[in-house]
């Protein structure tokens, strides 16, 4: 499989000569535009709310500032750079994400010529391998989840810097290696860490080829090194153990770990070996595969996917001598991928993005298998070579192939999870992602549909409440009060404690639009009977909301209802009593809260801002207490103060749209027409037919002498809703 240098050339052969860095780097940057061309369009979904919609960091610029100390801050840093250049607009990171794949292939490409003109191929023969094992590397299907999907730009990022520290490495005389040039490489790989911990692994990938290729496997030779590797034993033993404790396991995945490292490498053994299958037949690819947990070494599929690694590693040490870019190729792939396949228990036990790396060592070995593959036909290095080269190309074109069909599902949510569902039909996510994407564009029949399904296929006790309550909330905005409150009931039972206390949450909610609905019946049954029926289902709610509060304190909001609706029943006095002498036993924020909007309530703005103060001094993490704080100092005229706690509040959640519409108000008042415009405009991206903010911008517009612009939001409300009056008059006042 080695290409080795022919020494019989003909007389008349014309000398091959390879492809030039300028040349192949903009070959490589075309393949991969026509592989990922459909991608610029792909809309934020799954971990892309969280990294960057929801990320006040990113939203606010904080992660402009350096932030060595917080979770991959490189990366965030990029991020928040997208977002003040784009906001937020696709095209920008999708931009950004192929450029470092492409810059990433460009390395993978130097990498590979370095190491196959040092193992007997001619120069130019070098140029075309290490160029065909950089085309693999870009264009590969398995790619499109680190590429496509913006928030695995982890994966890029990283990557670009494991790759720098590997070529200073190989491109350095042996000879000179030492402690100085430690530092060197250290800068990149320091980089590479603030982007993804799991570049933890380039030590050993040094090491690797090290004893493969300057030490000739003489493990005396490497060990004449030790002045370099010294910096990486001593700092690695200390990352791996801060890693093991905070970074890998909190910082990779969506959820809490459940498996021992016991089960989870036995389950990585299968994994493994479905990501070996992948790279070389990249079909039924899948945003979220449902991967059973093993428990046992003698399951047949454990044991399969044992000996099939045991097998690659024998094949790796039997080749160090003869081969050892084969064998660079599987230890490559085995040492990157362990980080996240080995021992350390991480949320999610599979996920494509995580062959982003590894795939390089798979890169190196692709000219080699075809070379094999052609080597019996071609006699001369001029024939060898191109047929090599055309054997891959039919490869490559098959996988741009497929790239393109794969971002086309990504371009489509619905598509996306859809996918996902038919092939993962008993995990929950595909199932709650598609069911969220079909509420978000108002299709409830298909969204109850999807939820419904997924009770049905799911057996998962806490999955299955959290889809209950997805229907209910359903039956719940189409005002079917009826079913919402038998489905929230039924989720209510639920043995997982959040899921239920959302349950009871939202069935107080039910009540409450329940005892709304009365007032059109008030006729009907009388006023006695009218009063006597809205008591009762208001108790009910606050029976519900208190039930809901005292069982997961995270459920603020059912704490807030509570209060709520015990003042508009008339137990505020009782209310106000029990929060005083639960402060007398303990000073929690919640009591201090519950007394400032108590006085919110009553009308005592004052005593309520000072209420809200003193709850924030105790915890400033909860964002209602902002929320209501906000309005509290609005309505005794200190604007410039609520601004400042609205700001607190979207730095704490920046999807909180009625902050934005608060905001827009007091800026209005204050006549900074720029800023209200610009709050008011993000409440209309997330709901792009909010009335008030529609007519808001208008009377702004109005002001300013935009009368077109007014006579658009206008427009808009009047479309939704023909006998708005504000509206009308609105419309009136700007004329037809």
């Amino acid at each position: 499989m080695k290409p080795k240098r022919d020494t019989k050339k003909s007389s008349s052969a014309v000398p091959f000569r390879g492809p030039n860095l300028f040349l192949s780097s903009a070959l490589l940057a075309l393949l991969g535009l026509v592989s990922y061309w459909n991608s610029f369009d792909v809309p934020f979904v799954f971990d892309d709310l969280l990294s960057i919609k929801a990320n006040y960091g990113v939203q606010f610029g904080d992660f402009l500032k350096p932030q060595l100390l917080a979770t991959r801050p490189l990366l965030y840093l990029t991020f928040a750079i997208n977002y003040q250049i784009h906001a937020q607009q696709l095209f920008g990171y999708h931009l950004v994400n192929l450029v470092l794949h492409v810059l990433n292939g460009v390395l993978v490409m130097l990498i590979a010529t370095h190491i196959f003109s040092r193992c007997d191929s001619t120069k130019d023969s070098a140029r075309v391998y290490g160029l065909l094992s950089a085309a693999l590397f870009v264009v590969h299907p398995i790619q499109t989840e680190s590429v496509t999907y913006i928030s695995s730009r982890s994966e890029l990022l990283s990557t670009l810097f494991y790759g720098i520290c590997v070529l200073l490495f190989i491109k350095r005389d042996h000879r000179k290696i030492g402690f100085l040039w430690s530092l060197v490489v250290l800068v990149p790989f320091f980089l590479g860490v603030l982007s993804k911990e799991t570049v933890i692994s380039l030590p050993a990938i040094l090491l690797a080829y090290d004893f493969l290729f300057f030490a000739k496997s003489d493990l005396r030779a490497v060990l004449s090194r030790w002045r370099f590797y010294v910096t990486y034993v001593t700092g690695g033993v200390v990352a791996i153990a801060v890693l093991l404790r905070t970074g890998v396991v909190h910082s990779i995945g969506t959820d809490v770990a459940q498996l021992s490292p016991w089960r989870y490498f036995l389950t990585e053994l299968r994994v493994v070996s479905s990501y070996v299958r992948m790279l070389f037949f990249p079909v039924g690819l899948n945003i979220n595969y449902d991967v059973r947990p093993s428990s046992s070494l003698f399951e047949p599929a454990v044991l399969g996917g044992l000996l099939v690694l045991t097998l690659l590693l024998f094949v790796a040490w039997r080749l160090r001598g003869n081969q050892p870019i084969v064998s660079f190729s599987i230890v490559w792939f085995f040492l990157t991928l362990a980080p996240t396949s080995s021992f350390v228990p991480i949320p999610d036990v599979i996920f494509e993005h995580r062959l982003y790396l590894p795939l390089v060592g798979i890169s190196l070995g692709f000219p080699l298998l075809a070379t094999y593959i052609v080597s019996r036909a071609a006699t001369l290095d001029r024939q060898r070579v191109s047929s090599t080269a055309a054997a891959c190309g039919a490869v490559l074109v098959v996988f741009v192939i497929g790239t393109i069909l794969r971002n086309q599902v990504w371009r489509d949510p619905v598509r996306l999870w859809t996918d996902s569902m038919t092939k993962s039909p008993h995990h929950a996510r595909p199932y709650n992602s598609l069911a969220t994407e079909y509420l978000n564009r108002r299709d409830y029949a298909r969204a109850i549909e999807t939820a419904q399904a997924g009770l049905r296929n799911i057996d998962d006790e806490r999955a299955r409440g959290g889809l209950q309550n997805f229907i209910g909330t359903i039956y719940l905005q189409l005002r079917q009060y009826e079913p919402a409150a038998a489905t929230f009931r039924e989720a209510a039972k639920n043995e997982n404690g959040h899921e239920a206390a959302t349950a009871l949450n939202n069935l107080g909610a039910t009540y409450v639009n329940l005892a709304g609905d009365l007032e059109g019946q008030r006729g009907q049954l009388g006023e006695d009977r009218f009063q006597a029926q809205k008591q009762k289902l208001l108790e009910e709610a606050a029976l519900s909301f208190r039930k809901s509060a005292e069982l997961d304190e995270s459920i603020f909001f059912a704490f807030d209802s509570y209060i709520n609706v015990s003042h508009q029943i008339g137990k505020a006095a009782e209310l106000d009593a029990d929060f005083r002498a639960r402060l007398k036993e303990n000073k929690d924020y919640r009591w201090y809260y519950g007394l400032g909007k108590l006085a919110l309530l009553s009308g005592d703005y004052a005593t309520a801002a000072q209420d809200f103060q003193s709850s924030i001094q105790v915890n400033a993490l909860q964002k209602m207490v902002f929320y209501n704080y906000g309005l509290a100092l609005s309505a005794i005229g200190r604007r410039d103060e609520a601004i400042e706690q609205y700001g607190y509040l979207l730095r704490l959640d920046p999807l909180f749209v009625p902050a934005y519409s608060n905001l827009g108000l007091l800026y209005m008042h204050n006549k900074d027409f720029p800023n209200a415009i610009a709050n008011f405009e993000t409440v209309l991206r997330s709901d792009p037919n909010h009335a008030t903010a529609h007519l808001n911008l208008a009377r702004i517009y109005i002001q300013t002498g935009n009368r077109a612009l007014a006579r658009d939001h206008v427009s808009k409300v009047l479309s939704v809703s023909p006998g708005n009056h504000e509206a009308v008059a609105l419309w009136r006042e700007v004329g037809s």
